[in-house]
Order: C-alpha cells, then sequence, then structure tokens
C-alpha cells in the first residue's frame, strides 16, 4: 500500500487575526479597533474617560459571598 498524498504532513496554522470592525461598549458606535478582544472603546470614549471618569469606578468592590459558620459546631 502506498502513502496517501500529503499523509504526514502538518497544515499550516491559520493565524486567527482580532483587529478589525467592533462596537463601543460606551457608546455603541462602529469603529475599527487594532484588537477586537481588547480594545473594546472608541478613540472619543476613551479620550472622555481619561478626562472625566467612569461613575461606575466610584463603586466599592465587594468581597465574595461566603456562607456564615453554623454557630454550633464550634
Amino acid at each position: 500500500m502506498g502513502q496517501r498524498p500529503g499523509h504526514g504532513r502538518q497544515k499550516p496554522k491559520k493565524s486567527t487575526v482580532y483587529a478589525g470592525p467592533t462596537t463601543c461598549l460606551r457608546c455603541d458606535r462602529v469603529f475599527e479597533s487594532w484588537d477586537r478582544r481588547q480594545n473594546r472603546l472608541c478613540a472619543s470614549c476613551h479620550e472622555a474617560l481619561a478626562v472625566e471618569p467612569s461613575a461606575e469606578d466610584e463603586y466599592p468592590v465587594h468581597a465574595p459571598w461566603r456562607r456564615p459558620r453554623n454557630r454550633d459546631d464550634g
């Protein structure tokens, strides 16, 4: 039996490109992002937040919920 054509060769990996059009999380405008996974704010919203931070930054961070101990256990 002969080998099948291409048997044993590895296929080149497809490069995943994350750059492209994405929607701004703040104003819902579509803009060209250099990395859609990380860059999710358009330039105007990014500048606006740099000048005047969002009110959401003022909320306290809560500790994770834990079940209270049973006082009878000790």
